[in-house]
């Protein structure tokens, strides 16, 4: 399978912007929680996918897939 653990798939979306999860869950509307779990091994549900994808400006099936909430 070619696609990334939610984890590592965030860390390449996070470094590059300098972000840290806790900025990551205020720009999203969040709570950073949400971010703890999804390291834990809980990915995000949907909503707090499309949150997190339009904090980062990327599209909402990227995280989607990260999540493995799609295919």
């Amino acid at each position: 399978m070619n696609q990334l653990p939610f984890t590592a798939w965030l860390d390449e979306q996070l470094k590059p912007r300098n972000w840290s999860d806790y900025r990551l869950a205020k720009k999203a509307g969040i709570s950073h929680s949400v971010i703890s779990k999804a390291r834990s091994g809980i990915p995000p549900r949907w909503e707090a996918c499309y949150k997190i994808a339009t904090a980062l400006n990327v599209l909402p099936e990227s995280v989607f897939r990260a999540a493995g909430l799609l295919p």
